[in-house]
């Protein structure tokens, strides 16, 4: 397995040429319009990491591969988004029991899938 590409903030040692310093570019952007000390990015090419870059800093040092960020309230948001995909794709029934999906859930033999918010009755034991 190839190591993934180390990230960068600098333009002139970008993977991808042009690209590289236009994703770069990219991330600089979306920095300064979320107004957040630093922002990680990634690109893939055929499902393969061919691109990463950072920008700022968290905790006073550059990011890197393992910097982890908090995204706060954003997964009930995300959960829901996928929960409903899943089903417009039918692989997933909002109307069978969570335990259908997860095994092993609180509640998930009496928890609808459609009803599985966690700011809903669905994931409370």
């Amino acid at each position: 397995m190839r190591p993934l590409p180390q990230p960068s903030a600098d333009a002139a040692d970008q993977p991808l040429g042009g690209i590289g310093r236009l994703l770069l570019c990219r991330l600089a952007h979306a920095q300064a319009q979320g107004r957040v000390p630093s922002v990680a990015g990634c690109a893939l090419i055929d499902g393969r990491t061919a691109w990463t870059g950072v920008r700022g800093h968290a905790r006073g040092v550059p990011p890197t591969l393992d910097t982890q960020y908090r995204i706060g309230s954003l997964t009930k948001s995300f959960t829901a988004v996928l929960v409903m995909r899943l089903r417009d794709r039918g692989e997933l029934r909002t109307d069978e029991p969570l335990e259908t999906y997860l095994p092993g859930t609180v509640a998930g033999d009496r928890a609808p899938c459609g009803n599985s918010s966690p700011r809903r009755r669905g994931w409370q034991p």
